[in-house]
Formats: structure tokens, C-alpha cells, sequence
């Protein structure tokens, strides 16, 4: 026993001037020989991909509106803000639309069908199938107009046999022969223009359409 002790001494005293090294994990140590903590650079990473998400959810939010708030002057017709698309009882007349003829706001349960109507269609009906998607060719000639509802009926089937939501109807009362209406969107003229016409429809037509009708 005691030829052991001095050797025992030793061995505690080696350990203690290294500390307990022998007894420590290595620590983990990147190529140029510095130490890195892997849960460090994992917490900055998802910082930074955070920060990254916040910054587009920004930048989208303040670049992009939702197509019934779209006021841009590069869209075909005049803009009306929305007045939201709340339901009235079935066949209550509405009176306080911004625009006339409508192009937003609360609106009759049903809408109508599409197609060419012969006869006027209620103005709350013709709301709820903005709502849908549809773009409205609305006319008035109380002195007659067969030339313009003949081309402008043909064009509506032609575009209806095509899978779109257009419909067409007479509507009276209007200062203008003819008003084209999309959800927030209006435009009245009183010279036939075809082009013009087709530039309101393929702008318009299911650009709002927030129940993918």
C-alpha cells in the first residue's frame, strides 16, 4: 500500500492541473479550429427567415389589393369603392348604391341568370352575379336601339358559349345608352364601340369572384 500513494498523489495531482480536462467532452470545433454552437446558428437562421417573411407580408401588403379594392387607372371604367356584398331579404328593392347602375353592395339572395334578358332584370339580382364574377351589358333606348341590342346579344351568347359570366338586359332610367358593369367597375357611353366592348369584359369578367363561381 504504500508504494502505491506517491503514484496516487500524483495521478490526483496531474488531474487537478488539468482541471478535469480528461473526464470533459471535446468540444465541437469548426475547420479553422473555432468553436461553434449548432443551436446558435439554427436559432439565427429561423431568425432570419422570420424576419424575412414579416418583410414580404409587408411589402405584399402594401403592393397588392384584393381586385374590389383595385382603383388602378390602367383597368378599363370608372371605379366605385366597394359597399360589400351583404344579402337583403329575397325581392328587397335597395336605394343607396354609389353608383347606378350598381356595381357593389348589398344584394338580392338570388342572382339572375346569364344570358340576354329581354325584359329589365331588378337591380339586386344583377349585383349578386358581380359578385359572381359576371360583367353586365346594360342598355337604354327609349327610341329604339335594334341595331346595337341585335350585335351586342350576339357577341353575349357568343361569349356565354365560351364558359363565361356575362349576361345582358335592358335597364332603364340610365342617362346613357349603354353601361358596361363589373364589381366596382362602370362604364357608360352612348356611341356603339365593340372594342371597347371586349376590353371591359376580358378586364373584368371573374376578376372578382371570391366564391369561384
Amino acid at each position: 500500500m504504500s508504494v502505491n500513494r506517491p503514484q496516487n498523489r500524483q495521478a490526483r495531482r496531474r488531474d487537478r492541473a488539468g482541471g478535469g480536462r480528461a473526464n470533459r467532452p471535446s468540444p465541437v470545433r469548426a475547420p479553422g479550429g473555432r468553436r461553434f454552437n449548432v443551436a446558435l446558428i439554427a436559432a439565427a437562421l429561423g431568425g432570419l427567415a422570420i424576419i424575412g417573411l414579416l418583410a414580404w407580408v409587408i411589402i405584399d401588403q402594401q403592393t397588392s389589393k384584393p381586385p374590389q379594392d383595385d382603383a388602378s387607372t390602367a383597368l378599363p371604367g370608372v371605379y366605385y369603392a366597394d359597399q360589400g356584398r351583404g344579402h337583403l331579404e329575397a325581392g328587397t328593392q335597395y336605394g343607396l348604391y354609389n353608383s347606378a347602375p350598381p356595381t357593389s353592395g348589398p344584394h338580392d339572395p338570388a342572382p339572375t341568370s346569364w344570358g340576354v334578358h329581354d325584359t329589365p332584370v331588378p337591380k339586386e339580382k344583377l349585383v349578386h352575379n358581380m359578385e359572381h364574377g359576371g360583367v353586365l351589358i346594360l342598355y337604354n333606348c327609349p327610341s329604339g336601339c335594334a341595331d346595337i341590342v341585335t350585335v351586342l346579344a350576339d357577341y353575349t351568347k357568343a361569349e356565354l358559349a365560351k364558359g363565361k359570366n356575362i349576361g345582358m338586359a335592358p335597364y332603364p332610367g340610365m342617362d346613357r345608352r349603354i353601361a358596361l358593369v363589373a364589381w366596382t367597375r362602370l362604364d357608360p357611353f352612348d356611341d356603339m364601340d365593340m372594342e371597347r366592348v371586349k376590353r371591359f369584359v376580358d378586364a373584368h369578367e371573374r376578376r372578382f369572384n371570391p366564391e369561384d363561381i
